[in-house]
């Protein structure tokens, strides 16, 4: 390989743009490179690099030109059906090993990423976010071991590292999040809003991983800063009172969440319009809290403008549309509309699966609420495999020891009691509790849920001191 580039390199003199490519594209993935990343010449590129981008924009000539002296020295493989070209890795390590200037290189590199990365909040923007996930990681590793310190830098960590919490890959979005916010925090400053975004995105990953106590003072920094830089109306102090008014409602903390959420919506309503899909967003969570108050009136009515919002703004199959309507169908499950409740959580699940795939998340919420429904009307078999499916999303998306497992595990287990299988429906209880006790507390209502649920089964097998055992627990913990 390398006494091929020495040979080859020679060669390219006569084809200088040729030559800077090669030589960017070391610092890309080991991945078929999209053609979509030839586009918007960075201003930092060789003239004469740049000068063929933009001709790229205007001409699929000037694309060929810039790929045809790579293909005939067999420098690169070409694909028109992948739209894209691709270099062998061996290679990739010559050319680097061959630029005294890696730095420059790399920084050109992570700069064309970064100004054709698609936008990360639009779930359609997937596809192309899995074509560019290798080049965005590998540019990752450059801003790390090159010490790489620049804002361009930073926002493509971040956006990445979104694109992955989207995906529930937690473990891969952390550290992109960490080395966002530290060069964020180093070069813009502490109260800098970008850097109070880094904050927001690693809290939001740290709820969504269970790990609450990290989750709370990131949310209220971000929080502070945001009231005290953008102001008490601005949007983005919205996104921040409502990511805390979430935190603080999984947490059973009601009273403390109802008037964030509400400031929220009044601020986005004000702002951002009636019918924008961000206040469709408070009203659908101002109306999860609503719910679980037991304030159902109110809460169905937010619940359905919100839905509408999001039909009209983001279309009958956009992952948000999905929520709503899982969400407004629970409430109208629980209050006796169990046929209007059901056609919505099969809307629900299929545009889950269809948009975001059969083992996300989200996907396992739909699954679960629909199991709960057949379930209450007492279609076991139908409920059964359902509540399975969820379990096992849960354990392998968000581990064997997140509360959302240990809500799966307290549900399956009341569905195999109502069924007559004590024997496997108590090792499932026992399991959701310890879970339930260490990731959230004994004092939790998750947890207090789950041990009334296991209290309630010992009751029925006559098993008294295990229950009269969980009863003093359930008293020393009120008390």
């Amino acid at each position: 390989m390398a006494a091929a580039w020495a040979l080859n390199s020679s060669a390219l003199d006569k084809y200088p743009a040729s030559a800077a490519l090669m030589r960017l594209s070391a610092f890309f993935g080991p991945a078929p490179i999209p053609f979509e990343l030839l586009h918007a010449a960075d201003a930092s590129l060789p003239e004469v690099l740049s000068e063929k981008l933009r001709q790229v924009d205007e001409s699929p000539q000037a694309l060929d030109e810039l790929l045809a002296p790579l293909q005939r020295l067999s420098l690169v493989r070409r694909s028109d059906e992948t739209r894209s070209y691709s270099i062998h890795p061996l290679m990739q390590e010559v050319v680097l090993e061959g630029l005294p200037d890696q730095r420059v290189w790399a920084e050109r590199a992570l700069r064309v990423v970064g100004s054709n990365f698609p936008d990360v909040t639009k779930f359609e923007n997937w596809p192309a976010l899995d074509r560019f996930l290798p080049h965005a990681l590998n540019c990752a590793t450059f801003v790390e071991s090159l010490k790489i310190e620049l804002p361009e830098a930073a926002q493509l960590m971040n956006q990445t590292a979104y694109y992955l919490d989207d995906r529930a890959e937690y473990t891969r979005a952390e550290p992109l999040y960490l080395q966002a916010m530290a060069i964020r925090e180093k070069i813009l400053g502490a109260e800098h809003p970008d850097t109070v975004t880094s904050l927001n995105n690693l809290a939001v990953l740290y709820y969504n991983q269970a790990r609450y106590p990290e989750a709370e003072p990131l949310y209220r920094r971000a929080l502070a800063i945001r009231e005290k830089s953008q102001g008490l109306e601005h949007p983005d102090t919205a996104t921040a009172l409502n990511n805390l008014a979430l935190f603080l409602r999984h947490q059973g903390r009601y009273e403390e969440a109802e008037p964030l959420y509400r400031r929220a919506l009044a601020i986005r309503e004000k702002a951002l319009g009636a019918e924008h899909p961000d206040t469709a967003l408070s009203l659908n969570n101002l109306a999860e809290l609503l719910r679980v108050q037991e304030k159902t009136a109110e809460a169905e009515s937010m619940h359905r403008r919100a839905l509408a919002i999001r039909e009209k703004a983001l279309g009958v199959e956009h992952p948000d549309t999905g929520v709503s309507l899982n969400n407004l169908a629970e409430l109208l499950r629980v209050h006796g509309k169990p046929a209007e409740a059901e056609s919505m959580l099969l809307r629900a699940l299929a545009i889950s699966e269809k948009a975001l795939g059969a083992e996300h998340p989200n996907t396992a919420h739909s699954l679960n609420n629909l199991a709960e429904l057949y379930r209450m009307q007492t279609r076991y078999t139908e409920a059964e495999p359902l509540h399975r499916r969820a379990l096992a999303i849960r354990e392998k998306a968000l581990g064997a020891e997140h509360p959302y497992t240990a809500h799966s595990l307290n549900n399956l287990a009341l569905l195999l009691q109502d069924q007559g299988k004590p024997a496997e429906a108590e090792p499932m209880y026992r399991r959701a509790l310890t879970i339930a006790e260490k990731a959230l507390g004994t004092a939790d209502h998750h947890t207090v849920l789950v041990r009334n649920n296991l209290l309630q089964f010992y009751r029925k097998q006559n098993r008294n001191s295990e229950a009269d055992a969980l009863e003093k627990v359930a008293k020393r913990t009120a008390e």
